[in-house]
């Protein structure tokens, strides 16, 4: 086939033909394309971590005392085991004081599990994702799971006298979790719960949550 055959200039020397010419020209131009797909590869792959998915039965009551009151939830589905050292709880809310109804109060608070904490840290959990704590594990010790139970109850120290108050200064796990002053919740209001997953910055749950009395 003569065209595939070297041909000869007017000076004598033999030029490539151009189905030759332009065949080099395709693999070039398919490295190239290879390299700068690789290249955007890398760049998608090393950006930020997909976040996990999580959804959560969260109940919040409060019925003026210790017996029953505090923050529970049960993890009903996960988009994979979640290690609860790289989740951040936040939870908000406002409502009125009990003692003098028009005055406003903000509240909540932020739980985060600080690696190698030696500090107990609330909403305890319970069950699978938990390998041990008697009495619940530490809120960054366990692993979010179908069936996981999170629990922040107020000490006895609470409604022990008159109901909805404090007998006594306490820092309890309903505290840490609800944030000061979560005893003037009440039927009506709502609390705001959120999970963030630190590796990625993002909310993996968030739910706005009616407080109960019971």
């Amino acid at each position: 086939m003569h065209y595939l055959k070297r041909q000869t200039g007017r000076d004598g020397e033999e030029a490539v033909s151009p189905v030759v010419g332009v065949m080099l020209m395709l693999v070039v131009t398919i490295i190239i394309a290879a390299v700068v797909s690789g290249f955007a590869g890398g760049l998608i792959g090393g950006g930020t971590p997909a976040a996990p998915t999580v959804s959560m039965d969260v109940k919040i009551v409060n019925t003026g005392s210790a017996t029953g009151s505090g923050f529970f939830a049960t993890v009903t589905g996960v988009s994979a085991p979640v290690q609860t050292h790289n989740l951040e709880l936040i939870t908000a809310w406002t409502t009125t004081s009990r003692t003098n109804g028009y005055t406003m109060i903000n509240g909540g608070n932020t739980s985060v599990y600080i690696n190698g904490s030696a500090l107990a840290v609330p909403p305890l959990g319970y069950g699978p994702g938990v390998t041990s704590g008697v009495f619940g594990d530490n809120f960054g010790n366990y692993t979010l799971v179908s069936g996981t139970g999170l629990a922040a109850t107020p000490s006895s120290n609470y409604g022990s006298v008159t109901l909805y108050q404090y007998s006594a200064t306490t820092m309890d796990n309903t505290v840490e979790v609800l944030g000061n002053n979560w005893q003037n919740l009440k039927l009506g209001d709502t609390v705001t719960v959120t999970l963030v997953d630190v590796t990625s910055g993002k909310s993996i749950y968030k739910k706005t949550v009616p407080v109960t009395e019971g």
